[in-house]
């Protein structure tokens, strides 16, 4: 994410909504495998990484039963926009507008899905104003907001502190787990901070962190981790920032 101020987001050509070419097709691959594919697999078949953590399992982008929210275009655009309550599918409204109908249109070369109407493309409009463009709120890059919130945090969290408690952890391994799956360690502790030790919901974490694990300050590979493990380190992160 780089610094922008707010403004307007570029209006969307609706064309790529009813007839995607080649290019937008091959940028929605390349967007998913990044921000789908640890749950979803890199096929679309719901056998990412991270799937045998969640409950519900991911979706089966070539099966056409049993969707939540359905099948059609606006039905997987309201999916990405609002996310899935009580499973492991958070919103994506971050992404912009044109990433999501490219991952759209990417992950609907796996089946045939409904196609979509001249009538469905103007109701979209309607409701998300792809063609008049949409305003955006000023926004600062993740490492200057990370920056923000632990120096916002220092007056409760001495971070030095924190880290050198979770080192003289009695349970080695999982002092070995942290060190060797943090990818930003004060990140780590911030948002574990923040996020959730008032609610000391194990549940709440692992969710989350199997469903963005950059954004929790920890390494993608932390997803292949048994479900006991994390929350063992759930645990001891608990001990250490309270």
């Amino acid at each position: 994410v780089e610094m922008k101020k707010g403004g307007i987001m570029p209006a969307i050509d609706l064309g790529i909504i009813s007839n995607p070419n080649a290019d937008l097709i091959g940028q929605g691959k390349t967007l998913f495998q990044t921000n789908c594919s640890s749950c979803h697999g890199t096929e679309g078949k719901g056998d990412g990484v991270a799937a045998a953590a969640l409950t519900p399992k991911p979706r089966n982008f070539h099966e056409t039963e049993g969707w939540t929210n359905g099948r059609t275009f606006t039905d997987l655009y309201n999916t990405l926009e609002k996310g899935v309550p009580n499973t492991g599918m958070i919103a994506y409204e971050f992404i912009p507008a044109k990433d999501r109908i490219a991952i759209i249109q990417y992950l609907r070369t796996f089946a045939d899905f409904p196609k979509v109407s001249d009538q469905e493309i103007a109701k979209l409009d309607e409701n998300f104003s792809f063609s008049k463009g949409v305003a955006t709120a000023s926004n600062i890059t993740l490492e200057m907001a990370t920056k923000k919130i632990a120096e916002e945090a220092n007056t409760k969290l001495d971070l030095n502190v924190v880290i050198e408690k979770i080192n003289q952890s009695n349970d080695k391994n999982i002092v070995g787990l942290f060190n060797s799956y943090a990818l930003d360690k004060e990140k780590v502790l911030v948002v574990f901070s923040r996020d959730y030790l008032k609610t000391n919901n194990a549940d709440l974490f692992i969710d989350r962190l199997i469903a963005s694990p950059s954004a929790n300050g920890f390494k993608p590979s932390i997803v292949e981790l048994p479900r006991e493990q994390i929350i063992q380190l759930f645990n001891v992160l608990v001990k250490a920032v309270s």
